[in-house]
């Protein structure tokens, strides 16, 4: 994990240096992987859904980030 500090730091630097910087994103690792069992989640509040909100559930097709399984 990088700090603002150190980011703002390396910025300012390659300003006064005149150099180029680049920019990257990257897709998170975990949040992309398939799941290996099959993971169930309730239905989140704000789904408009006909019924009780209890009878479904939602089966999860990647992982979610914060979950046990996820490392």
């Amino acid at each position: 994990m990088v700090s603002w500090q150190s980011i703002c730091f390396f910025l300012v630097i390659a300003l006064l240096k005149k150099w180029h910087t680049h920019q990257l994103d990257f897709i998170l690792a975990y949040t992309q992987a398939d799941i290996e069992q099959d993971l169930y989640m309730e239905v989140p509040k704000g789904f408009d859904i006909e019924g009780k909100r209890s009878k479904y559930t939602l089966k999860l097709l990647k992982n979610l980030y914060g979950q046990k399984l996820a490392s």
